[in-house]
């Protein structure tokens, strides 16, 4: 948020030294300084989390069992690859969305996690998507989070995705608990 001061006082400094007499081309520097500076600090997180009757170790068999995602899983429908950490994934979404993020964490039974990039490049478009595995007296809790970060956060509706999420929990709770 300091850039995004600092620009903006510059831009009303040099508005109020050269008053009606301001060039296009001081208002276009500042501004972009501006805009990057807000582009930069982008950041959100969307949190979801969901109580589960079952184990730990029977929530990280669903989740970790990758190849029948197609038949219960309503936000990744396809998921290819191994849970291997420093491995690509394939990732197809419930919108068609196809994306190949690493892995970067593989706890089994509490946590998996990866990090996919829009387009390979840092900046534009990173998430870091996180499955935590908690035991409780019930069973479990099942906590999924990402972390978004780049430029084209603008344009990322955070709560439809919130959303897919909440559905897959729902999803996996139900299969998870069936005996």
């Amino acid at each position: 948020m300091l850039g995004n001061r600092a620009c903006l006082m510059e831009l009303l400094y040099c508005l109020y030294d050269k008053q009606t007499e301001i060039c296009p081309g001081c208002i276009f520097v500042h501004m972009e300084g501006l805009i990057v500076a807000n582009l930069l600090s982008l950041q959100r997180k969307i949190e979801t989390q969901i109580e589960i009757r079952a184990s730990p170790e029977r929530v990280w068999s669903v989740l970790t069992e990758i190849m029948a995602y197609p038949s219960w899983n309503p936000f990744i429908r396809e998921l290819t690859g191994r849970l291997v950490v420093g491995q690509k994934l394939r990732i197809r979404l419930s919108g068609g969305i196809v994306f190949k993020p690493k892995v970067i964490t593989v706890q089994p039974r509490q946590r998996l996690q990866w990090i996919g990039r829009l387009w390979g490049v840092p900046g534009v478009f990173t998430g870091v998507h996180d499955f935590e595995i908690m035991r409780t007296q019930q069973g479990s809790l099942l906590r999924q989070s990402e972390a978004f970060y780049g430029m084209m956060l603008w344009f990322y509706d955070v709560e439809k995705v919130r959303a897919e999420f909440t559905k897959m929990n729902e999803a996996l709770k139900t299969r998870a608990e069936i005996p």
